[in-house]
Order: structure tokens, then C-alpha cells, then sequence
């Protein structure tokens, strides 16, 4: 969980409280992950964070209906009524869109929206690969075949696998004794050793293998480092259009990049008893895309979807700039409809951000970057998503931050049904009242 300057914050109250419970109650004595090279952080299994929230779901009576086919929304005027999908209409009085890239901001229409910048670049994205240690060796299925790089090299041709490889290197090289797991951040000179990568990313482990006493100090562990991929602007301008032919061209190259990655840590560097995790439920999940070229026994233990850092932005009643989140910034009170705090630096994987205007500290997000200019009954699920610009995006889009924010969606979004309001309507008090009753700080002294 990327919690940057706010840990303290973060913790305090909302569902990411009950889900730090959770995961006490379930990880006891266990280590949390110590991802970061530190033991503060928290970095549970995803299929327990799967667990928690569908859990939290089946207690209040929600029902979740997996679906197929998106077809659009519903609406009376600037009014959105309710999603079709499936050939299933759903009613709504709030429709909420928490999909990773935004997919009902193009099928609202007269709702206005943003996404790259003027060159068509999107932030990178990522296949974030598990991978556990296992005891003997990694089982053949679980890792790319020995020929993994010529079906790729037939596809992209051997000079851009070259370049891939290259890149590799250059960030993860081969075991360095003098860097073990937990010796703090390696240099920034040269490549990680394979142990720096691999306590990088380093996950709780609820198996038994993480008991074994010869194990190695991390047994589970993400790729989530040298296997960035590119998202563009144009992908998702085509899918708007209701064609997916870029869009999954780029979806199944960020599968191959981190594919690719696997290999070079099975064959260069010898990694050999690391493998795709294969105990997390991802085989039972409906996925984004199916690729031919990954194996299928290898394909089914990846993630369904990839790490998408940026995608659509509303334009909103109130719009959050690279300004607002400077050093000199944060810190400081400034919104009377603050609802959540933003707490991690502008951080961007692959696509420039204009300037310097990354800071430190916390700062606030008035509720009416979630309010579409003109459109009701819709708003976004995700801060990400909402009224900021690409700079402010950078920072509110890590796991704590879809959490807060989500949560300030469901409060507007209850207190709108609840009252028969728009959520325009709802006075911005009332959903701070929502929050800090759960123990969120929604404001700055």
C-alpha cells in the first residue's frame, strides 16, 4: 500500500482502518510484507484484500453481478438514470464509475472529460506479476518457457526485444551479497541486485512455505519495477469509439513486457526458484484480455487486469492543479469542503509532468473535484478520475487514495439517494460528517 507522507493519517479511521484491522487480525505475529525495504509498511496478499472487501460487500447486501458486455447509460437530459449492460438495464439513482479506465466517460453524453497530455502520452502501465519462492524450485508451468524470448522476438522483432532486454539490466542485475533484503534502498548508480528487486516489492505470505526454516527472508514478492509499458492517449480515444484494436494491442504488450521480464529473471539472472504465484485466485477471475503467445498455464496466475496509473479525468465544479499540491502548499488548510487529504508525491511512470511541483506533506481535496460541470447522478469512483490535472493525478492515484476517495463517493453518493438529492445537492457538511463519524480526518487544522 502506497501510503507516502500520510501512514499516520491513512490509518486512522474509513475502511482502510478496517482493512489494517483485517489484515492484524489475519497476518498475527506474520510479517505485513516489508515492501520498501521497511518494516512500517504494509503489503498484504491481494486475495486477501479480495476477501476483505467482498466481505464488507455480502455484510451490508450488495450483490455483485459479473457482466460481459458494457453497452452504455441511460439519461434524461444532464441526468444519468442508470448503466445497460448485458442488455440489462440497471436503475440507479447515483451511477458510479470505478472502472480502471473510466469506460462510461465516453458513453455519457454532454459529460465532459480529459485524458494525456497534448502529445497523446498516458502514464505507463504495469502487469504486476506475483511471484512466490519455492521450496526445490519453481514448477516448469509457473515460469516462461526457454523460448519465450524468440516468440516474442518473432512478434516485436529482435531488436525491440533487445531494447527490452537492455532495459532490464540496466535497472536488475545479477545477486550482490553486499545488498541483502532489508539493507535500505540500494543505489541509485547502477542496477538493483536481484535481492534488492525482489525485498522491493516484498508481500505478506500466508503459506506454509513462508515457515520453512531454510526460507529465504522474502517468499512472495511483485514485479512491479523494470516492466513498465505504454498506455497511449489513442487507445483510449479508439475504445471510446467502440473499437478495442490498439487498446488491446497495448493491454497484450504490457502483458509480454512483464512476460519478457519473467524470463530474464529465470534465465539470466537464475532466479530459479521463483515462479508465478499460483494459490491468489486470479485463474477464477474474468479477464481484461487472453493472449496466445503467454501459456496458458503460466497466463491464468497472472493479474486479470494490469496497474493502470492515468486514464480519463472529469472536468469538474472545482479543478485541482499542479499548483495546489507544491511543497509550500501542503500542510495548510484551504478548502471549507475538504473531504479527504492528499498524501504521496507527483509521482509519473514514462510521460513527463510539465514542471516540478512534486512536495511533501498532506494537502486538501474539496468535494467538488468529484462533481461533473454539467452531468448529475454520475460520479467518479476513483480520485484519479476526477476534476485534477495530470500533475495532481500523479499523486492521488495510489491504493490508499482510490480507498478514501471511494468512500467519499459511497457517502455523497448514500446521502443523494437517501434524501432524494441530487449529488450536487448534498451540502458538502454532510458528507463530512459521514466521514469523521468513521474516524477519516476530512480536513486540515
Amino acid at each position: 500500500m502506497d501510503e507516502g507522507a500520510g501512514r499516520d493519517v491513512l490509518r486512522q479511521g474509513g475502511l482502510y482502518r478496517e482493512l489494517i484491522d483485517h489484515l492484524e487480525a489475519v497476518y498475527g505475529t506474520r510479517t505485513m510484507g516489508g515492501c520498501y525495504f521497511s518494516s512500517l509498511t504494509i503489503c498484504p496478499e491481494p486475495d486477501v484484500i479480495h476477501a476483505f472487501f467482498k466481505a464488507k460487500l455480502e455484510e451490508v447486501g450488495v450483490a455483485i453481478r459479473s457482466i460481459d458486455w458494457l453497452q452504455g447509460v441511460t439519461q434524461d437530459g444532464d441526468r444519468v438514470m442508470g448503466v445497460v449492460a448485458d442488455s440489462v438495464l440497471y436503475e440507479a439513482e447515483v451511477v458510479v464509475d470505478a472502472t480502471e479506465l473510466q469506460d462510461l466517460y465516453p458513453m455519457v453524453e454532454g459529460l465532459d472529460y480529459a485524458y494525456g497530455d497534448e502529445s497523446g502520452c498516458l502514464q505507463d502501465m504495469t502487469w504486476v506479476a506475483i511471484l512466490n519462492w519455492y521450496a526445490g524450485g519453481a514448477p516448469q508451468e509457473l515460469v516462461p518457457p526457454p523460448t519465450a524470448m524468440d516468440d516474442l522476438a518473432a512478434l516485436y522483432g529482435r531488436p525491440t526485444i533487445d531494447l527490452w532486454l537492455e532495459d532490464f539490466r540496466s535497472m536488475v542485475g545479477p545477486s550482490d551479497p553486499a545488498h541483502p533484503p532489508g539493507a535500505g534502498w540500494p543505489s541509485a548508480s547502477g542496477p538493483w541486485s536481484l535481492e534488492a528487486e525482489i525485498s522491493y516489492r516484498a508481500l505478506a505470505d500466508g503459506r506454509p512455505e513462508a515457515d520453512l526454516p531454510d526460507r529465504p527472508p522474502v517468499t512472495r514478492t511483485g514485479v512491479n519495477h523494470a516492466n513498465d509499458a505504454p498506455l497511449s492517449a489513442g487507445s483510449l480515444e479508439e475504445a471510446a469509439l467502440a473499437r478495442r484494436t490498439l487498446l488491446e494491442h497495448e493491454l497484450k504488450q504490457a502483458m509480454h513486457v512483464t512476460y519478457a521480464y519473467l524470463w530474464y529473471l529465470r534465465y539470466e539472472l537464475s532466479a530459479t526458484e521463483w515462479g508465478v504465484a499460483n494459490d491468489l485466485g486470479y485463474d477464477q477471475a474474468k479477464r481484461l484480455v487472453w493472449d496466445d503467445l503467454v501459456p496458458d498455464q503460466l497466463e491464468r496466475h497472472l493479474p486479470p487486469i494490469p496497474y493502470v496509473r492515468e486514464g480519463r479525468r472529469i472536468l469538474a465544479r472545482f479543478v485541482l492543479f499542479g499548483s495546489d499540491v507544491a511543497g509550500e502548499i501542503r500542510n495548510t488548510h484551504r478548502f471549507g469542503d475538504s473531504v479527504m487529504l492528499g498524501h504521496y508525491f507527483t509521482d509519473s511512470h514514462g510521460c513527463p509532468l510539465p514542471g516540478s511541483l512534486s512536495g511533501d506533506g498532506l494537502y486538501e481535496v474539496p468535494l467538488g473535484v468529484f462533481l461533473p460541470i454539467r452531468i448529475d447522478g454520475f460520479l467518479p469512483g476513483m480520485p484519479r478520475a476526477a476534476g485534477l490535472d495530470r500533475i495532481v493525478a500523479a499523486s492521488l492515484r495510489l491504493q490508499p487514495d482510490e480507498i478514501w476517495g471511494g468512500q467519499v463517493v459511497g457517502a455523497l453518493a448514500g446521502l443523494a439517494a437517501l434524501n432524494d438529492l441530487s449529488p450536487r445537492e448534498v451540502p458538502a457538511e454532510q458528507v463530512q460528517e459521514v466521514l469523521n463519524a468513521v474516524g477519516w480526518t476530512t480536513r486540515l487544522p
